[in-house]
């Protein structure tokens, strides 16, 4: 009984959410609808998560790759969790936000075993 409750505020809260982020954006424009986000961030990450978490995943890859010094820890939790779920729509995404196939950008940035093992979650045969 608990969780249906508490179910039904946070799906309650998205909807409210996106229609007070549409409402700013119709009335003070864009610019203010993006600062709006921007200052709700924890509550738009949590909308994302519930409405896209293929979107989210795939930002969650982005950022681990593209850091100075690869965050292993975030590129293994998502590819390895992810693996059997939903990885093909995650790599189909990343491919067309980023320009780059999820194959190629983890095996540009990693090396070694630990390259040839995320290369095989991914599904890539040729390592």
């Amino acid at each position: 009984m608990a969780r249906d409750s508490c179910l039904a505020r946070i799906t309650a809260g998205v909807a409210v959410g996106g229609a007070i982020g549409g409402a700013v954006g119709a009335v003070y424009g864009t610019y203010e609808a993006v600062r709006y986000k921007q200052n709700c961030t924890g509550l738009y990450t949590l909308f994302d998560t519930v409405n896209s978490p293929v979107s989210v995943h795939m930002q969650v890859l982005r950022r681990a790759i593209h850091k100075e010094d690869t965050d292993e820890d975030a590129l293994s939790r998502v590819i390895v969790t992810r693996a059997e779920k939903d990885l093909k729509e995650i790599k189909e995404l990343y491919l067309k936000r980023n320009n780059v196939s999820l194959d190629q950008a983890v095996a540009a940035d990693t090396h070694g075993e630990y390259k040839e093992f995320l290369l095989t979650l991914l599904g890539n045969e040729k390592n």
